[in-house]
């Protein structure tokens, strides 16, 4: 974090006072960990909006929904804690708030949510991996199609938070 707040950020900033970028995002950490470094770069930098976008994975999804549910963003770092609204504010929120595009990337959670095994590679628990085969399975014995389901089901949770 001391990294990002005294090297990384400030380059960033410069990229754009010099036009080299038209915009800055962040992605590849935790949405709590996304969520501290959005409140520390407003709070820390007078340019206030130094993210453009954030882009997240896997939660988005049929197994996790955490962009919309909870309170990740319940960190002391900014929030106003006496606020009970904004002690509850989920992440898709706080962005919205703070005009910063969600990207929401990987609704077949990298490979769980289809026909096929995940990679390898997968960090998922292997109850979740379990899990998500069983309702391939059952997705199969009605004739529908776990992919299919997931990305209708990330569109439909994105589409009804836009019009919220």
């Amino acid at each position: 974090m001391n990294i990002l707040m005294k090297e990384t950020i400030p380059a960033l900033m410069e990229c754009r006072k010099r036009g080299w970028t038209k915009a800055v995002g962040l992605t590849g950490y935790p949405l709590e960990v996304q969520h501290e470094i959005l409140v520390k770069c407003s709070q820390n930098f007078k340019d206030g909006l130094i993210f453009d976008q954030s882009l997240v994975y896997c939660h988005n999804n049929l197994h996790d929904m955490s962009l919309f549910r909870g309170s990740c963003c319940m960190l002391s770092s900014g929030i106003d804690t006496s606020d009970p609204k904004a002690s509850m504010m989920t992440f898709v929120e706080f962005c919205q708030q703070s005009g910063i595009s969600l990207i929401c990337a990987a609704p077949l959670s990298m490979g769980l949510l289809t026909n096929f095994t995940p990679p390898n590679w997968h960090p998922a628990p292997p109850s979740l991996k379990e899990a998500c085969a069983e309702a391939a399975v059952l997705c199969r014995s009605i004739d529908v199609d776990i992919s299919s389901l997931a990305i209708l089901v990330s569109v439909e949770l994105l589409i009804n938070y836009l019009l919220l």
